[in-house]
């Protein structure tokens, strides 16, 4: 993001080029193409416990 956006992040992101965690946390859209994800934000807490 920083090379492209000139903006420094202050969270992690993730890259799923496999669809390993788009299939785990069913963000593919069944009436779509198979790789075609729905957008989602997942919130991971200091426990690491995902929160919507």
């Amino acid at each position: 993001v920083n090379d492209t956006q000139n903006c420094t992040l202050q969270f992690p992101i993730v890259a799923d080029p496999d669809l390993n965690i788009s299939k785990q946390f069913d963000m593919i859209h069944p009436n779509e193409s198979e790789t075609a994800a729905v957008r989602s934000v997942f919130i991971i807490d200091p426990n690491k416990k995902i929160r919507l």
